[in-house]
């Protein structure tokens, strides 16, 4: 009698892949969004790193504006085209070459972001399902470019 009854299978099968099926897109989106951030940060870092290598890269005036750039993409900081943490930082160093490794003497400028991001989906599902799945990461991304003087 009641093995012949297959009325509520599917009910069945559904209910139980309704959890995975959710949990897989909100790792997929969570990650899509991270991928996201990184590729907006790491084009920023490019740029300031670029912008402090056509100028004096000792100049603090300069390493301000340069971080103006990685953090609005413009040198007076008017415009924001990402949404950086108030945590964010931005960190310079230069290593010196000569002309023994190219044809002129100079320095190597490196710029490194440190930009802390919050997962908003992994905390919604850690508030659904009571698990304990970090959702605040730091970006830690790093660019290099020449400086050889005017």
């Amino acid at each position: 009698m009641f093995t012949d009854d297959r009325s509520g299978s599917m009910t069945v099968e559904f209910i139980a892949m309704v959890p995975i099926i959710v949990v897989a897109l909100t790792f997929g989106f969570e990650f899509g969004r991270a991928l996201w951030a990184y590729d907006v940060v790491s084009r920023d870092v490019r740029a300031a790193v670029r912008f402090l290598s056509r100028a004096n890269p000792y100049d603090a005036t300069r390493q301000g504006q340069a971080t103006n750039v990685a953090k609005t993409g413009s040198p007076s900081g008017t415009t924001n085209h990402f949404p950086w943490t108030a945590g964010a930082t931005v960190g310079y160093s230069e290593t010196a070459f000569t002309s023994a490794q190219y044809n002129v003497n100079g320095f190597v400028i490196t710029a490194t972001a440190n930009v802390p991001i919050t997962l908003s989906f992994l905390s919604m599902f850690n508030s659904f399902t009571g698990a304990s799945v970090g959702t605040g990461y730091t970006l830690v991304v790093s660019d290099q470019a020449r400086w050889i003087g005017n």
